[in-house]
């Protein structure tokens, strides 16, 4: 399976929004950025099976705008998950990623530290700092979903701006 993490979109600052964290949006740069990203995505990743998201509002827009930029804005294959919140335990993702094995090209939008922490678990058996991802950071691994720790390896990782330029060469 390739696996891809992708870090939620700019979203508001905390300081600056009166309500709770796990609702608290994109901003409206965040969007235009993510746009780009999308597009430069698709030059890396052509195909995608399934989108998995943090229920978090921040993430959730992020996996709605990278689904529609995939042409699956209205379909069974986003979903959400509390298995990519950002206190979530790893196992519960794994059970959900092998229960979903016959998808071969997977996104998982999320939060730092929780994606970067999932990379050094799964590629270094927990014993390597938390990989960086900047907001709109995507990463590709390659995976056994039904033992993704024993099987794991990077192949890359790749900045916003990487992609934002990306989407200009078409």
């Amino acid at each position: 399976m390739e696996l891809y993490l992708l870090k939620h979109a700019i979203a508001k600052e905390r300081d600056e929004w009166k309500g709770s964290d796990e609702a608290r949006p994109l901003t409206s740069e965040g969007r235009t950025k993510l746009d780009e990203i999308a597009a430069g995505m698709k030059q890396v990743v052509p195909k995608l099976d399934l989108i998995l998201s943090s229920p978090l509002v921040r993430a959730w827009q992020t996996a709605g705008i990278v689904a529609k930029a995939y042409g699956m804005k209205n379909s069974d294959k986003l979903r959400d998950t509390v298995a990519l919140a950002p206190d979530s335990k790893f196992d519960s993702l794994f059970a959900e990623l092998e229960e979903r094995a016959n998808d071969r090209h997977v996104l998982l939008v999320g939060h730092q530290p929780h994606l970067g922490d999932l990379i050094a678990y799964l590629i270094a058996d927990g014993f390597a700092r938390s990989v960086p991802l900047k907001k709109g950071g995507l990463a590709c691994l390659e995976i056994d979903p039904v033992s993704p720790r024993s099987s794991c390896t990077l192949h890359w990782l790749m900045t916003p701006k990487q992609l934002r330029l990306l989407s200009k060469t078409k």
